[in-house]
């Protein structure tokens, strides 16, 4: 073994003609491995492709059951997060928006619940289940009293106040 030629670099002349060594000959392939014809050349390709698009295919299934269950989720969601109106809330809700109509669409919500006759837990619930028609606002005034304001935009979707 011959000495090395850079002792304060750590290199010797043998490692430096090794990788060169190795450089050189990097990629060069057995002449008859290599596809000759367009037609085997498209077989190479297919052949070494085929496993990345096995992959690509069971990743677009598996994308398309989670975009599936994300779907389902959300549906489950929507219905705990919006309460169906029970058939004693669909008439303590018309009372409600009839309340709000005979009084120019807002009120405030203690007197409106006073006038139904309600406990504040009933009269919460009610709320819940119709957020989509009725705002509750906080007074600027009072921190808490609250006003309830009938939503103009949605008397076309319920047809239930004509004029508003």
């Amino acid at each position: 073994m011959e000495p090395c030629q850079f002792p304060r670099k750590g290199y010797c002349m043998n490692e430096i003609k090794i990788a060169t060594a190795r450089i050189n000959n990097f990629g060069i392939a057995n002449e008859n491995s290599f596809p000759q014809s367009a037609e085997e050349l498209e077989a190479f390709v297919a052949r070494i492709t085929q496993p990345l698009q096995d992959r690509i295919d069971a990743l677009e299934v598996e994308l398309e059951l989670r975009a599936l269950e994300i779907a389902q989720d959300r549906r489950r969601i929507a219905r705990l997060e919006a309460p169906e109106a029970q058939p004693r809330q669909r008439d303590r809700r018309e009372v409600l928006l009839s309340l709000l109509a005979a009084n120019g669409g807002k009120m405030p919500s203690q007197e409106a619940r006073r006038l139904m006759e309600l406990p504040a837990n009933r009269f919460s619930e009610l709320l819940a289940t119709m957020r989509d028609i009725v705002e509750v606002k906080p007074w600027r005034t009072r921190s808490r009293k609250y006003n309830l304001i009938y939503l103009r935009h949605s008397s076309a979707e319920t047809g239930s106040m004509p004029g508003y």
